[in-house]
């Protein structure tokens, strides 16, 4: 839940919980290969690159989880830079980080512009920071709520009040 957060809030990408994005070749998801690389992230500092190369099973996954993240993000770095471009009302509206990213690299020129692939280590480090955060930010309120259920029952009246029971939050 915490990684649709903040993909949606901080980044804007239209991740859903029923249908999340995957490989081309629909082998593994975004938030699987996110969970992968954030969990085997110390394996990239610590073993060197020709171990990391041998044909093993669990650098096979880290290397395919590489290879879906990267993918996904390039797509994405494509269509956020036309949108920023084409100067479209919609891109102007957006106020997500990978947007201002996307927009402040556009502006720059010569050596200070990011490559793709350095836009994309950018949006991983965010991605794997706000989602730790964001996770447990999200445990610690629903466990404090837990323990208070008026205050719980207050909250849901005031997400009641605004967006009524026909509507989707």
């Amino acid at each position: 839940m915490a990684l649709l957060v903040i993909a949606r809030c901080g980044f804007g990408f239209a991740f859903k919980w029923s249908a999340p994005p995957t490989t081309p070749d629909g082998e593994m998801s975004v938030q699987e290969a996110l969970r992968i690389l954030a969990d085997s992230y110390v394996i990239g500092f610590i073993v060197p690159a020709w171990i990391r190369n041998l044909p093993l099973h669990g650098f096979d996954k880290i290397r395919q989880a590489l290879e879906a993240f990267s993918t996904f993000m390039e797509h994405e770095i494509v269509a956020r830079t036309e949108e920023v471009r084409s100067g479209s009302e919609s891109a102007e509206e957006r106020t997500d980080a990978f947007t201002m990213l996307v927009r402040a690299n556009e502006q720059e020129t010569g050596k200070l512009k990011l490559s793709n692939r350095e836009v994309i280590g950018n949006v991983f480090i965010l991605l794997f920071a706000g989602h730790e955060t964001t996770a447990h930010t999200l445990s610690a309120t629903l466990a404090l709520l837990a323990l208070h259920p008026k205050i719980q029952n207050d909250i849901f009246e005031n997400i009641i009040s605004v967006i009524g029971y026909d509507r989707d939050p």
